[in-house]
């Protein structure tokens, strides 16, 4: 997390941070037609009666104790999330070697979905499985690589609460922000700092290894074609299989990776109200209205999250906006939250975030009409009201990642094999192929990179797109070792990088086997 720290010192963004409010103790969870606080569920033996003696499918002695959920999840997890945690408590010069040893461990399950991990190295049974999933992720995430479970548990759920053990040398630690007007100010800001400005609104169309000896990578896009001594090719992979790369020579596990390395998919809606209602303890009841954080359920929608800006003004006085579907929320472990508006956004992953964004962004204003009614259904549903009692809604707006021609995905998130290669004995002495290693890997002879979150271990994060940029101006520094000193001098090394690994990677690509 330094590294998002020094990027914000050095841009001017820190003023613009505002703290975000994770939960509020009135905060609502709605599951399998229950209703209640997130206070009061967390006080309760299966509170929204997933077991078997309360009529549902869980066996009893899963579901009928304290936190349940927290529990078998941590079964899972908790022993890799440990050796991360214990590679903080060691001195500076020991930590590099024992994150490398904590990452090696947890890669050498990564042969397992997180579904899989759970039914046979732990044995819970699938109405177990499908459970903690509800609670935990989102419909169809268990079904993606374990490794990235342990990840996220690990982004969200620290296991040392101790903040001097943590990796984040800051004050503040554990805090949760919004930036003020939204993230774009971090891209707005770079470019300030910047003097060659980027060319704007030109697709790339092709990248290609030339014979020219000074400048051998030739990119054209439309409207024009140049040459470059090295290019660092940062898009979403779904993005970069659309560009023409036959004549770049990539690897033949980078073809595979590009078309392969799975991608989530999320979609936001937000409404805006003509006031916070959630706010009004008129509206809501006495006791029961809440400012900021997040709700819960199974319905469409999942996550509902509210506004934690716009404080000092009364309720009934401020227009309310909302996401009111939504689950991806955050951008690091201090947590830097997208928007900045005082909106209620709808926020959904995988399985839900396709269903919900079939209906966004449609040529069919039918589509329209129907998504603009589900959301408020469910977000009547959500807080126990019938959809007449909502005050009015004034405005809509929603987004689906897998329809935007500028993602066509939302973050990657890899499936069972991804990151470590197939570890099955048997099989030859060829070394485990890994697609996220081709992908960190160099190609056309070093001369192109590939750069973005999805090549870096921290998936979804700001922090991910930053180590990884790192990573491929020090591969592309490779004959200015002045500039490479000075590069880890300002920003020194990534937590999930060191130079002999880097330099293995090199030697793998040459070698062919990536």
């Amino acid at each position: 997390m330094q590294r998002v720290y020094d990027l914000f010192g050095t841009i001017g963004v820190n003023d613009l941070l505002v703290n975000y409010r994770l939960s509020d103790p009135q905060n609502l969870m709605y599951f399998n037609s229950r209703r209640m606080t997130s206070t009061t569920a967390a006080g309760n033996i299966d509170p929204f009666s997933f077991s078997v003696s309360n009529g549902g499918n869980v066996p009893d002695h899963f579901a009928n104790i304290n936190d349940a959920v927290d529990h078998w999840t941590g079964v899972a997890y908790r022993s890799f999330k440990d050796r991360f945690a214990d590679v903080y408590r060691r001195p500076i010069e020991e930590r590099p070697a024992a994150f490398r040893a904590a990452w090696n461990d947890l890669v050498a399950n990564d042969g397992y979905s997180t579904r899989g991990y759970m039914r046979n190295k732990l044995c819970y049974p699938q109405t177990v499985n499908d459970w903690l999933e509800t609670f935990d992720a989102a419909t169809g995430l268990y079904d993606q690589a374990f490794v990235e479970s342990v990840l996220d548990s690990l982004d969200f759920d620290w296991p040392n609460p101790q903040q001097e053990a943590r990796p984040f040398q800051n004050g503040g630690i554990g805090d949760w922000h919004c930036i003020d007007g939204g993230t774009d100010h971090i891209i707005h800001n770079m470019l300030k700092r910047i003097t060659k400005q980027p060319h704007l609104s030109s697709r790339v169309t092709h990248i290609a290894e030339t014979d020219n000896l000074g400048a051998p990578m030739s990119v054209r896009w439309s409207g024009g074609q140049k040459n470059y001594s090295q290019v660092i090719c940062t898009p979403p992979l779904g993005c970069i299989a659309a560009i023409d790369l036959q004549e770049a020579n990539l690897t033949f596990g980078q073809k595979i990776a590009v078309r392969s390395l799975h991608y989530d998919a999320s979609t936001k809606v937000g409404l805006r109200f003509e006031r916070r209602w959630w706010e009004d303890p008129t509206f809501m009841g006495h006791g029961r209205e809440f400012t900021g954080g997040q709700s819960k359920t199974d319905i469409l929608i999942r996550v509902c999250v509210y506004p934690s800006y716009g404080m000092g003004v009364p309720a009934s006085e401020r227009p309310g906006v909302m996401i009111a579907s939504y689950v991806e929320i955050s951008n690091s472990d201090m947590r830097i939250y997208l928007p900045a508006t005082s909106r209620s956004t709808s926020c959904t992953w995988a399985q839900d975030a396709l269903r919900l964004g079939s209906l966004s962004q449609s040529a069919d204003p039918q589509a329209d009409a129907d998504l603009l009614e589900t959301v408020l259904e469910n977000v009547a549903e959500l807080h126990g009201l019938q959809p007449e009692q909502l005050p009015q809604c004034l405005d809509y707006h929603a987004y689906s990642w897998y329809h935007s021609r500028h993602s066509r995905g939302a973050f990657a998130l890899f499936g069972p094999g991804q990151f470590g290669g197939d570890e099955c004995p048997g099989h030859g002495e060829q070394p485990p192929f890994s697609m996220f290693a081709s992908m960190k890997a160099p190609a056309a002879n070093g001369k192109l990179r590939f750069a973005g979150e999805a090549t870096s271990m921290h998936h979804a994060w700001v922090l991910g797109s930053l180590n990884s940029a790192w990573r491929a101006v020090y591969n592309a520094l490779a004959d200015e070792l002045a500039l490479r000193r000075q590069l880890i001098q300002l920003w020194g090394i990534p937590d999930e990088e060191t130079k002999i690994g880097l330099g293995l990677l090199q030697a793998a690509q040459e070698d062919g086997r990536l």
